[in-house]
């Protein structure tokens, strides 16, 4: 609710709004806290009354392990002025649209800003970011701060119980910004919310005139040392925006020669994930197979890349905790003190949308060390079609003094296939799906001892191909 676009359409309703740019903790406010307020003036002011409520609301939360929670108070009588700051800032978007590579800037800074509410694919995606963050990315390559001004004059208090690095960057406001694209809601939001005429034509330029492709690979090959390498044209260039691979290991096959894996009968899903290195000022993409999994307290999870923010990569899990299915949520910190530049941290679990009445879990939980925790292990029939029911088997994860965590070990197969994906600048897949099979050359022994580094291959490439998406 603490968004620009709630923010504006209640301007002339009210003094203040307080509200929180997250979705709020089961639990709720801190109702205790208003009412003693009240009681003890009652002739207290509505900024004075929201500034206790928001207080409240962080005294609540803050014990350690408590779920995430933030609350804004907002000066609605600073709207006008935060309308103006928007409009300016989205008409310098609007007349930079011509060029492609302007695109891409405003489209990365959005991806790097604080997301808000909810962003996977269990959940769907709220498409909203913080509105600060966004002008300290985007307006700092403007050179102008005239949105952070205004965003900071509005947001009169705001409290939060950050104690992750996921958290960092929620300063009080977001607003939309379609960076997972979905052509229903953003025809909603075009056509009866957007409160600014300069970003709906910015929109307009950006989204209503997308090209149906925008990414073409060049080549794609087998390097000496055992990696994928694929580079893309350079009128593909502007439009890149990230990259992701998925990682299955191969269990059943059969062909001949050339032909060895012509039919891949049976796999095990192991990973979505983002480890690929880039070079050539973006022109260049090679895989980063160093023959490892993520796991937790050793056993093997099946993650998927869910987002990132200024230093730091998301991760969800299916797992099952205390005999509830829940996603497992952590994180990759980037550490230039640390082996291949950063670690893992765990952020917490969550229990995604209850069957019966569709309400979405509020918040992290924290992972206890006397928590029962199992894993999912998914395998599938056909690498081709991908359709048939998926065999999960459940494996209990090991507890331990130390509690859980993760860590990055060996793979223990011999062969893996990997699919590789580029996404372009309106949120979509673009190009053609780059397959390739790895064998593995290490040992899980060998990688214990000497864990590789990055750029480092831990197999050989057997066979490199591509297909349409």
């Amino acid at each position: 609710m603490a968004n620009f676009e709630t923010a504006y359409t209640l301007k002339d309703c009210a003094d203040y709004i307080l509200a929180s740019e997250e979705i709020e903790p089961t639990g709720g406010w801190n109702y205790e806290a208003l009412f003693d307020a009240i009681a003890d003036n009652k002739s207290i002011s509505a900024e004075k009354l929201g500034k206790a409520v928001c207080d409240g609301f962080q005294k609540k939360y803050s014990d350690p392990g408590s779920d995430y929670a933030t609350l804004s108070l907002i000066d609605l009588s600073k709207i006008d002025a935060l309308q103006t700051a928007f409009n300016d800032t989205m008409a310098s978007l609007a007349s930079e649209t011509i060029e492609i590579k302007e695109i891409r800037n405003i489209a990365d800074s959005a991806q790097h800003s604080c997301r808000c509410g909810a962003n996977s694919d269990y959940t769907g995606y709220s498409n909203l970011i913080d509105m600060s963050d966004f002008a300290k990315y985007y307006c700092g390559l403007l050179k102008k701060n005239d949105l952070s001004k205004a965003v900071s004059s509005c947001i009169s208090y705001c409290v939060s119980n950050d104690e992750g690095s996921e958290h960092d960057g929620h300063d009080g406001l977001s607003f939309y910004y379609p960076l997972n694209y979905n052509a229903e809601s953003f025809k909603t939001y075009y056509e009866n919310i957007c409160p600014s005429a300069s970003y709906k034509s910015y929109l307009k330029q950006v989204y209503q005139n997308m090209p149906e492709s925008t990414i073409e690979l060049k080549d794609v090959s087998a390097t000496d040392d055992g990696e994928v390498k694929v580079n893309v044209t350079d009128e593909s260039l502007p439009y890149i925006l990230d990259k992701e691979y998925i990682l299955y290991e191969i269990l059943e096959y059969s062909g001949d020669g050339e032909d060895q894996f012509k039919d891949i009968q049976r796999f095990k899903m192991l990973s979505v994930d983002n480890d690929v290195t880039v070079e050539g000022e973006g022109k260049t993409y090679i895989s980063n197979f160093r023959g490892v999994t993520v796991t937790l307290n050793g056993v093997e999870l099946f993650y998927n890349f869910v987002g990132k923010d200024h230093d730091s990569y998301f991760f969800e899990a299916p797992v099952t905790v205390n005999g509830e299915a829940a996603y497992l949520r952590f994180a990759f910190v980037f550490d230039d003190t640390k082996f291949n530049n950063g670690e893992y941290e765990i952020i917490g679990y969550w229990n995604g949308i209850d069957s019966t009445n569709g309400m979405l879990d509020k918040g992290f939980k924290p992972l206890k060390p006397d928590d029962d925790v199992e894993v999912d292990s998914i395998e599938i029939g056909s690498a081709v079609s991908e359709d048939e029911d998926d065999d999960v088997s459940i494996k209990k994860v090991p507890k331990s003094e130390d509690g859980y965590k993760i860590s990055e070990e060996p793979l223990t197969g011999k062969y893996y296939l990997y699919k590789l994906w580029l996404v372009d600048i309106y949120g979509r897949v673009g190009g053609r799906q780059v397959n390739a099979i790895f064998r593995m050359t290490k040992t899980p022994e060998e990688l214990k001892k000497n864990p590789l580094p990055d750029g480092t291959s831990a197999g050989e490439v057997v066979k490199v191909w591509t297909e349409d998406l």
